[in-house]
């Protein structure tokens, strides 16, 4: 959850355009009919404002779900169903609705959090518009310990968080590609950076186990133990806690770090740490 400056492009078209693209849309259209050669851009136009309109869908599932999350009786300490709302389950969500997570911070005492996510990358589960349909877009969602969400667009980056050349689309393309499976929570682990290279080792990126376990930089307090490391030329984060207090089998969880902690210098133990406290948790 440490906070990383990204460069940034412009921001999406709002919402409140929608009527004037239909518009535009017809008189595209018109013209197209009109004269021949016009049909090619219609066409282009119809394309992209499909794409933007599938990656708005992704948008809005994103919206519903942290806002079902964030709704009582989801998660008190100790209850044996719910989730464990940690920057896992933001990333896991992401990711399920076709993007990344850029960047997860909290930014007042108050307990306010902001998620900003690339989404577009993927298609949406069962969707009948294909991945190289949609428009990457940006969107950045605000939202503390109960609803409402507050969702925007802004501007996507435009540079690489890893230091490299090359395109941004392109490296989180390739961190999606990289997913980790922790094991079945069917074991305890002591809080210790023994009880983390045992959780590993049962562990899998892309399918190959971590064992060995990779070099860790850990750290620990609130009664979490936290690690970060990198396999594949990508930082993942690993948070421990006791059982008592998270639902049965997510006391531990293993994820891809954000895209700003996936910058040189930053794949850290304490910012492992600083991303395994709960957001939002319930006390009814």
């Amino acid at each position: 959850m440490a906070v990383h400056s990204l460069e940034l492009e412009s921001v999406p078209p709002a919402r409140s355009r929608h009527s004037a693209r239909w518009l535009l849309i017809a008189a595209v259209v018109i013209v197209a009919l009109a004269v021949g050669s016009a049909g090619t851009i219609g066409y282009q136009y119809l394309r992209w404002l499909t794409g933007a309109s599938a990656t708005n869908a992704q948008a809005a599932r994103i919206s519903n779900e942290l806002t079902a999350q964030l709704s009582a009786a989801v998660f008190a300490p100790g209850e044996a169903t719910g989730h464990v709302r940690i920057e896992a389950d933001l990333v896991n969500l992401v990711e399920n609705s076709g993007g990344i997570l850029l960047s997860f911070t909290t930014i007042s005492a108050a307990g306010d959090n902001v998620a900003d996510v690339m989404l577009g990358l993927l298609s949406l589960p069962g969707s009948e518009t294909p991945a190289a349909s949609y428009q990457v877009r940006c969107y950045s969602y605000t939202f503390a310990n109960t609803p409402p969400v507050q969702q925007a667009g802004i501007r996507c980056p435009v540079s690489r968080t890893d230091g490299q050349p090359g395109s941004v689309q392109a490296q989180m393309g390739e961190l999606l590609a990289i997913k980790p499976v922790k094991p079945q929570p069917n074991a305890s682990y002591p809080l210790n950076l023994q009880g983390a290279q045992q959780f590993l080792a049962k562990s899998t990126i892309v399918g190959t186990p971590l064992s060995p376990a990779p070099a860790l930089s850990t750290q620990s307090g609130g009664g979490y133990f936290a690690a970060a490391f990198q396999r594949n030329g990508a930082c993942f984060f690993l948070r421990m806690s006791d059982a008592v207090d998270a639902p049965s089998g997510e006391a531990d969880d293993l994820w891809l770090a954000p895209a700003d902690e996936q910058a040189p210098g930053a794949c850290k133990g304490e910012h492992a740490l600083a991303a395994s406290g709960l957001y939002g948790p319930n006390t009814t």
